[in-house]
Order: structure tokens, then sequence, then C-alpha cells
């Protein structure tokens, strides 16, 4: 055995190592080795186990030489191979049990001799250039339990096949022809569409040329009658007899057509992995044979059709993986479900199926065409982490048992049409990390609550009908990054708190109607004047594009004195009018006096009044005051 796994050596590998005839185990990756590999390790027969992936390696394509009857483990990943794969890659590896190859520039297609290589435990071809559809043979491999063929140029063939790669014999059986280098088989394939005007079935037919001669053709009936046009499938219902496999990966291929029936009968299968293809069809109700599923992707196709209600079924005896290393999709002690089905055509109300998923961990159901309502059980799911239900038509009010799911670290609600308004409750998330309502329409209030939030990093309430101000309590969201409240009905001022926010990078509130100085400390020295515009009531730093703060209160205070002075010479001229009236009208009365005829005043003499009060007697008084005597009148 000689193993440097995982270290920093660098040099080349020593030739002497060709010589190493007693090596079973020769473990060198994880390393900057660099170099040409010596030949002579191709042919080192007792050689069990070769890693040499993750290095600098160049030289002779290994692949084409190793003739090693006995070798169970070879990995070459990322070791810069560029060429086809070997066509009799198994001829000479009978024993092997894993074959590592991802992360190369592999070409052409998967070979179907494959099928030699009959102890395959795990395949991993991840990542290279592969084309073609995967080689039915695949299927015969009954002991594989990890298959990647993810990041390729898999898809079914247009028009002719050049089958380079594939034995003459294998493929016209019995016809025996003398063969040139440059001259090939190919075969043309084609169907219709119900053609068959009685029964409406459709007609299959195939051509072999060689060179330029049809060899073999047929054309027939097909058994079943089809339903519709859709592309040719090119995952092959034999994958499906693969009744230990655990893992399979076909993730961002040219895939097309409906995924196997087949498959579902894969009662051991933890991960199925399919998204970014062009796969079409509903999901079936077979689902539910996949009781063991830790993992289903099939984002990203064209999947349509309503869930099945079986999918409640889906991972209920989902137990820990038994293989021991890390695999290429996720490590084996993970536990929880991972349902994935976003960027789909899927349409119907919310699966209420996934609320049975008690282990449900991860949720992604974004870009479809869901619709109705979330059913309020969902935050009975104390497993989930991630929920992303974005761009769909969910109506109503967010589920007020969602705010519940204390554990969840990412929410996105985004771009459906929610309404009604943010409970206090959405205080209970602290561990949320990701918060995404935005493009709904909620309206009301922020809660204070929200600076609970203390882990979050990211928060867009942006596209909504709020209200109200910004919560001071959101100066204690100390890892926010990103906060996006733009497009709402928001007034008040921008809290002088959030300068606190020092890992704050971005922070959008444009399009409010916010007044008050844009704070200048802390991260807000930083952010751009497009963070702030159509806040007509904001002023601040010129640089933002607002009126500075200073010189808009002296305008203020000279708008002040104006509006003062104009009220105090409105009162003064109103004085000067009304004195000019009075003055006028008195003219008026005295004039009028003047044509009041005159009349003597009647004069009485002492004696006069003493004779007639009786000589000022005081029963004749009419009162006094001040010494004033008033007489009566008789």
């Amino acid at each position: 055995m000689f193993a440097i796994e995982n270290n920093s050596f660098s040099g080349f590998i020593p030739s002497s190592f060709s010589n190493m005839k007693n090596f079973g185990f020769l473990n060198l990756r994880y390393n900057n080795l660099e170099g040409n590999i010596p030949i002579g390790i191709a042919t080192l027969q007792n050689l069990k186990w070769l890693s040499c992936g993750f290095n600098k390696l160049n030289g002779p394509d290994m692949l084409a030489i190793f003739n090693i009857s006995i070798l169970e483990y070879l990995d070459r990943r990322n070791a810069g191979l560029i060429s086809d794969l070997p066509f009799d890659l198994c001829h000479h590896l009978p024993r092997l049990q894993r074959l590592g190859l991802n992360f190369n520039m592999l070409s052409g297609e998967i070979p179907r001799s494959i099928s030699e290589c009959s102890e395959l435990q795990v395949l991993l071809l991840l990542q290279n250039n592969l084309i073609g559809a995967p080689p039915r043979e695949l299927g015969k491999l009954q002991l594989l339990q990890i298959l990647a063929l993810g990041f390729n140029k898999l898809q079914a063939e247009k028009g002719g096949v050049t089958m380079s790669n594939v034995p003459y014999t294998n493929a016209v059986g019995s016809l025996m022809y003398a063969m040139e280098c440059n001259q090939y088989v190919i075969g043309y394939c084609d169907s219709g569409f119900a053609g068959d005007l009685d029964k409406r079935r459709s007609t299959t037919g195939y051509v072999f040329t060689f060179p330029k001669a049809s060899v073999s053709w047929k054309s027939t009936l097909q058994s079943t009658v089809a339903l519709s046009t859709t592309e040719a499938d090119t995952i092959p219902d034999e994958i499906g007899h693969l009744y230990n496999l655990k893992q399979l990966g076909m993730e961002k291929n040219k895939l097309t057509g409906s995924i196997p029936l087949t498959l579902f009968n894969i009662s051991s299968l933890q991960v199925l992995s399919m998204w970014d293809n062009k796969l079409e069809g509903p999901l079936t109700r077979q689902v539910e044979n996949l009781t063991m599923l830790n993992i289903l992707d099939l984002g990203v196709n064209n999947l349509t059709g309503a869930f099945p209600d079986e999918i409640a079924l889906v991972g209920r005896y989902l137990l820990v993986s038994s293989i021991c290393q890390v695999l290429y999709l996720f490590h084996s002690q993970r536990t929880t479900f991972q349902f994935l089905l976003g960027a789909n055509r899927i349409s119907g109300p919310f699966p209420n199926g996934l609320c049975k998923l008690s282990n449900l961990g991860l949720l992604n159901l974004s870009q479809n065409q869901m619709q109705e309502n979330i059913p309020s059980f969902l935050g009975n799911v104390t497993f989930l982490r991630e929920v992303y239900l974005d761009s769909n038509n969910f109506t109503n009010g967010i589920p007020s048992s969602l705010w519940n799911l204390k554990d969840i670290l990412k929410l996105n609600l985004s771009s459906n049409i929610f309404n009604g308004s943010l409970p206090l409750e959405v205080g209970n998330l602290k561990a949320a990390i990701i918060l995404d309502l935005s493009w709904n329409q909620i309206s009301s209030n922020i809660p204070k609550t929200i600076g609970s939030l203390q882990k979050l990093a990211q928060l867009s309430l942006a596209h909504n009908r709020i209200e109200g101000s910004i919560p001071e309590t959101f100066g204690e969201l100390i890892n926010l990054e990103a906060s996006d409240l733009s497009y709402n009905n928001m007034s008040s001022v921008i809290p002088k708190s959030l300068e606190a926010l020092k890992q704050l990078d971005s922070f959008n509130v444009s399009f409010n109607r916010l007044h008050g100085e844009i704070p200048n400390g802390g991260p807000f020295a930083d952010l751009p004047y497009q963070s702030f515009v159509s806040n007509e009531g904001l002023c601040g730093n010129p640089k933002m594009h607002v009126q500075d703060c200073y010189g808009k209160s002296k305008k203020r205070i000279v708008i002040f004195i104006v509006i003062v002075s104009s009220v105090i010479a409105l009162v003064g001229l109103a004085s000067v009018i009304v004195f000019v009236l009075m003055r006028r009208h008195d003219k008026t009365i005295k004039a009028d006096d003047e044509w009041l005829p005159d009349v003597a005043q009647q004069r009485f003499s002492y004696y006069d009044l003493q004779r007639a009060t009786q000589d000022f007697n005081g029963n004749n008084l009419l009162g006094s005051r001040s010494l004033v005597l008033f007489p009566k009148e008789h």
C-alpha cells in the first residue's frame, strides 16, 4: 500500500513505480503532482486500487492502455482527460467496481460495452462533454448503486446515428461486409403520428445503409396508441431494472421525453436528480414507490399537470445511507427529504400530501403555475429549513402557521398574490437568513418585532402596499446585508439606528413617501443615490441627488419670515382700511347733525326747583349718587 492523499506534494511520479510489482493500493489524489503518468503503472498486475485524480498530471491516455484484470477501483477525476471513452474499456477491467472520471473533458458516447463491467457499483461520469443517449446496456449493471451522468450533453440523436464506437457485428448481426476504415454503418429512424385510420396507431420505421446502399429496413405499426407527438424518450427504460441503485444523477443535460415509469420501481433509490433538461409529462402516481427517497430534483423541465395524492408516500421509510464515502450529490448522513420541482409548468393547488412528509427539509415549487391557498398545516412540518414558493399564483393571506417555523433558514414567497399584513409573529423566525416577500399585495405596517431576526442577511418587501414608518428596531438586524423596501407607501424618516448596521451593502427605499434627513454614517456613506429616488421629502448630502438639509432649513426660515411679514402687512392694511372707513363714517354722522333743527334749552331757576320739590323734600327724591340729588318730577 502506498498512500499520500490530500497533501501538497509536487513534482513528478517516479518511473520506478512501474517496477513495484506487488503494489495493490496506490493513492496519489489531491496533490500538486504534474508531468506524465508512468505507462508501466497500467500493467501492475496486482494493483486493485488506483487513485491519481485532482492533480496536474498529463501524458498518454491511460484509459486506453489499462489492462489489469483484478483492478477494482480506478479514480481519474479532474485529470484533464480529453479523449473519447474507449469502446473496449471494460474488456480489460472485468472486475472493476468503481470508476470515477468526473470533471474531465471526455467526449463521444458512453460505450455500450460498459455492460461488460458487470461488477460495477459506482460509475461517475459527471461534468464531461459526453453526447448521445444513455445506452440501454446500463440496465445490465445489476450491482450498480451510483450512476452520475450529470452536466454532459446527453440527448437523442437527430437523424442518422454514426456508430463509430460500436463494433460492426454488434450493429448488423449476421450481415458481414468488408469495411474500409473511412466507411460507416448509418441508421435512420422516424415515426408518424396516428396514421392508421382504423386503429389510430402510429407507424415506426428504420433503415440502415452501408456505405450508401440500404442493408436493413423495417416499417411497422406501433403496438400502443400514442396520445401526443412529444420527442423521443432519451432515458432508456432499462435503467429502471437497476434495483440496487441508490443515486441517479442525469441533471444538466438535454434529455427529452417523459420519465420512464420503470424508474419509479427502484424502491432503493435515495437520490433522483434530473433538473435542467427538457423532460415532459406529469409526475405520475408511481412516485409512491420511492419509499427511500432522500432528494427528488426535477426542476427546470417542462413537467405539467397537478401533483398526485401519492406524493405523501414518498420517502416514508427514509434511512441513512450505508455508503461510507462522501457522494457526489450529498453527504450520506443527511436524513431530511428534499423536494425540488421548480421552473416547470405544474398547475393546480398546493399538494396537501407534502404537508404529511414530516421529514421534509427543502421544498422548491417556484416558477410554476400553482394557485389557490397555501394550506395552514404546512407550518406543522417543523423539519423545513428552506421553502421556495415564489413566482406562482398563490392568493389570500400568508398562513399564520408559517411564522411558527422557528428553525427555517430561507423563506421565499415573492411574486404571488398574497395580501393582508405582516403579523407580530414574524419575529419568531429567529433562525432565518433570507426572507423575501416582494411583489405581493401586503399592506399595513412593518411590525417592530422584525428586529428579532438578528441572523437575517437578506430582506425584501419591495413592490407591496406597506405603509407607516421603518421601525427603529431595524437597527437591531446586525447581520443584515441587503434590504429592499422600494415601491411601497412608507412615510416618516429613515431611522438613524440603521447607521449601526456594519454588514449592510444594499439598502433600497426608493419610490416611497419618506422625508427627513438621510443618515450619513456607517453604510450610508457608500450607498448609491438610486436607493433613495422618488422620495420628495428626503434631504441630505447633495451626492444623493436630494436637497441639502441646511439649505432647506434656511429656505424654510425665509418662507416663514415672508409668510409672517405678509400676514402683518395684511393686518396693517386691513387696519388702515378700517380706520379710513371709520373716519368717513364719523364725518357722515357730523354732516347729518348739521341738518338737525336748533332747539332752545329751557332754563329753570333755583326757586322753581325748590318750589316744585316742596323744598327739596326727601319723599320726592328719585335717587342719589355722589351727593347729586334727583328730585321727582311733578
